[in-house]
């Protein structure tokens, strides 16, 4: 019985999501698709996929135009922005121009996506420079990164 009262739980927590995700503007899910395309190129790149790479970098740099225009434009308020944007984006989405903020954005994502794979240890540590992971052992931590977050599906 308890096994039936998760699974309805889990349906109605993913037809939540789903619902609440389809009432979201177009420039609203552009900016939720940033980081993570941002991050995944990262993950490509270190696990040794240049198309993969080159596609997931496309899509977030499509992805921030569309976004970083309609925050310009007005056409996304800041309650939007908290409550549908990671944090780490909204704090650096303002400067001189688009293509500028679109640097910060990439800059912010593909540090982060790095220090994991090369910098931290599994439990989120920081590892000495010493102790950091071989070339094979990137692009293993990589590839592990990149179907752990469902990289190949951003495409």
């Amino acid at each position: 019985m308890k096994l039936y009262g998760v699974l309805v739980l889990i349906c109605f927590c993913s037809n939540f999501s789903i619902s609440r995700a389809e009432n979201l503007s177009p420039e609203l899910q552009a900016g939720k698709m940033i980081w993570p395309a941002f991050q995944c190129s990262t993950y490509a790149e270190l696990a040794k996929r240049k198309e993969e790479q080159k596609q997931l970098f496309l899509t977030g740099y499509h992805s921030a135009q569309i976004f970083v225009n309609a925050v310009n434009d007005g056409k996304i308020t800041y309650e939007e922005i908290s409550s549908n944007i990671p944090w780490k984006m909204s704090m650096i989405l303002f400067g001189p121009t688009v293509e500028f903020v679109i640097g910060k954005l990439y800059y912010a994502a593909i540090s982060d996506a790095f220090d994991e794979v090369v910098k931290l240890d599994v439990k989120g540590d920081w590892l000495p420079i010493l102790k950091r992971p071989s070339d094979d052992l990137i692009v293993v931590k990589a590839n592990g990164f990149f179907m752990e977050r469902n990289c190949y599906l951003l495409k």
